[in-house]
């Protein structure tokens, strides 16, 4: 508890229900609280099931003027937001999520393109403007130095265990109690997520080695619709009817997912910090991952991490992780240690320093 309150506000584009990012502004406000501080969130857009958490873009901006509200600004995308929160009196602490490189967003998709070179250019104009700006990866406050900011840090994401205590959903344990092998793929469905990838692995592995196996594509299907289709319609051509793209689920619905999983993949090409390994580390779920970004940062030492794109490899490593029970407990071990290291007690002690930094007197 701190001897001094102080007034922390988090704003950020969209609350989003299931979201990594809400998720980590809902945890971090219970922290801030905890500390002594009043702390509010505001977003733009509030999902209906969030409204109770979260106040309005207009009713942050009657607080802009006020020298003495520290602002901690979540950045990911392009928004109105940002050109307003460059105008705000208190000091500014900016999080930062990672932008997708324009490249790998396939412009077709939805103008994503657009919006992530949009997003690089406004994320410069902050560097000015804030006290400190945090990455929650290393690799994401590389990019804050690129892009102009002095002070930086590491904020890296947690997990919120009152979440992960849900049990997960029976029904859904006892429809996939069949001996099929089950893959599972965690995130939005949106190009750089290389979900084609992913299913190619999962080809490989369900025409050469193990028919009797399903792949579960757990995510968001509105952000890239056009993606999404495409998806689709290569497992109609691979004749691939084990795929199941489940869209957004309930928080009990995706421990369930992660329970009944065998392997998790990730074939992404860009990761600020990949929140779906930390749930598969944690749920005890083994993770083979393509090394980009901060996926290998994200792992450690944890976990299988893979330089090449071989589906047949990859397959063939999926298929010892199924049948070597000895392998299976080893990676799964080495998973629960690494994820242990991403603690609510370690975050706190970090975000306590980042504020020291902007207000001394805490």
């Amino acid at each position: 508890m701190c001897c001094f309150v102080a007034i922390i506000h988090q704003i950020l584009p969209n609350l989003e229900f299931g979201d990594a990012i809400g998720n980590f502004a809902l945890l971090l406000r219970r922290l801030l609280r905890q500390m002594g501080h009043r702390s509010s969130i505001y977003a733009r857009f509030i999902h209906p099931r969030l409204r109770l958490r979260a106040r309005s873009l207009r009713a942050a901006r009657r607080l802009f003027h006020r020298p003495d509200v520290v602002w901690m600004y979540h950045y990911s995308t392009a928004s109105e937001i940002t050109p307003l929160i460059r105008t705000v009196a208190g000091p500014l602490l900016v999080i930062y999520h990672s932008v997708t490189p324009p490249a790998l967003t396939l412009d077709g998709a939805g103008g994503l393109a657009a919006r992530c070179h949009i997003a690089q250019d406004a994320l410069r104009s902050l560097a000015g403007v804030a006290c400190i700006a945090a990455g929650v990866s290393e690799y994401d406050r590389t990019q804050l130095v690129a892009a102009g900011f002095r002070t930086t840090e590491v904020l890296p994401i947690v997990l919120d265990d009152a979440r992960f205590a849900v049990k997960p959903n029976p029904s859904i344990l006892r429809r996939y109690e069949d001996g099929y092998v089950n893959f599972l793929t965690v995130g939005r469905v949106v190009p750089h997520k290389k979900i084609e990838d992913v299913i190619g692995v999962f080809h490989y592995y369900h025409d050469a080695i193990q028919p009797r196996s399903r792949l579960w594509v757990v995510g968001d299907l509105c952000a890239a619709p056009a993606y999404a289709e495409q998806l689709a319609g290569f497992c109609r051509y691979l004749g691939l009817g084990d795929v199941c793209f489940t869209g957004k689920v309930a928080q009990r619905d995706l421990i369930a997912f992660y329970r009944a999983a065998h392997v998790y993949l990730c074939m992404s090409e860009h990761e600020g910090f990949c929140v779906p390994l930390l749930e598969s580390m944690t749920l005890g779920v083994p993770v083979i991952a393509y090394k980009c970004a901060a996926v290998a940062e994200t792992l450690g030492d944890a976990g299988v991490l893979v330089r090449e794109k071989r589906f047949d490899v990859i397959g063939e490593m999926a298929h010892l992780l199924v049948s070597d029970s000895a392998l299976r407990r080893r990676i799964v071990e080495k998973q629960r240690l690494r994820a242990a290291e991403f603690r609510e007690e370690a975050l706190r002690d970090k975000l306590a320093g980042l504020l020291r930094q902007v207000v001394p007197t805490l």
